[in-house]
């Protein structure tokens, strides 16, 4: 849609579409790395807690180890080990906070805190009611985990083309078109979606086709920023999509 431009949001679903140039802005002393690690963490606070929810500590044992394991990482020198050699962002975290959780249950590890990274802000009933959507959904903690953040990508994606139609001043048009992107549109669904619009059906179909792509456009992009290599886009856009089945199956 020519009319669209791109439009670049924050995510506030959980996992950021976190890249590695961001991770390695976080490496170093200056003001700046210190600002991208604080909202690298808070970024990634909501899975990392989900999981250890999911692990089956009760809600203010996993907030306390999830806050915990954020001190440690601040404080000790974490992202200069993280780079792309080591594979996906998320799945290197997920390691390092299972080492970290052993460690810390079997006493080997006390985290001090204070100082300037002593704590990450979380708005903890949110994240409590997020939790509970996820309660009915049997899947074990690293799944739980892989459906957070397929999850973040695709809402990601999905606030990234309402902005670009707001902007565009076509508001209305996104409310309208957005339900043939997760269903196929039936022709009197077209002939009633072309009313309200004030388009001919076949304008309808046309409008449909390229959200589509422009969604499909966007949610590459954001896969792109989560992987090491070209090659691996591929993929992971299949991954996205197989774990965010997976979350609609299982909640059914």
């Amino acid at each position: 849609m020519s009319s669209l431009r791109p439009c670049h949001l924050d995510n506030p679903y959980g996992f950021a579409s976190t890249h590695w140039t961001t991770v390695r802005a976080c490496i170093g002393n200056a003001g700046s790395s210190q600002a991208a690690r604080e909202t690298l963490c808070r970024d990634y606070w909501y899975p990392v807690y989900a999981y250890v929810r999911r692990l089956g500590h009760q809600d203010f044992d996993a907030a306390d180890l999830t806050q915990d394991f954020f001190a440690e990482i601040l404080r000790k020198p974490w992202f200069e080990q993280a780079n792309e050699k080591r594979g996906r962002f998320r799945s290197f975290l997920l390691a390092s906070l299972n080492n970290f959780i052993r460690d810390k249950l079997d006493g080997k590890r006390t985290v001090k805190r204070g100082g300037k990274y002593q704590h990450i802000p979380l708005d903890l009933a949110d994240a409590r009611s997020r939790y509970a959507q996820l309660s009915s959904i049997n899947v074990d903690p690293t799944e739980t985990y892989e459906i957070v953040w397929a999850t973040s990508v695709v809402d990601t994606a999905w606030k990234h083309l309402e902005a670009e139609y707001t902007e565009a001043g076509k508001s209305s048009h996104f409310v309208e078109l957005k339900v043939f992107l997760t269903t196929e549109g039936t022709a009197a669904s077209y002939d009633a979606c072309a009313e309200r619009l004030c388009l001919s059906a076949e304008n309808v179909k046309v409008s449909v086709h390229r959200m589509r792509k422009r969604y499909g456009a966007i949610l590459r992009e954001e896969v792109v920023r989560t992987v090491v290599h070209p090659g691996d886009v591929q993929s992971e856009m299949l991954h996205v999509r197989d774990v965010f089945a997976q979350k609609l199956v299982a909640a059914a």
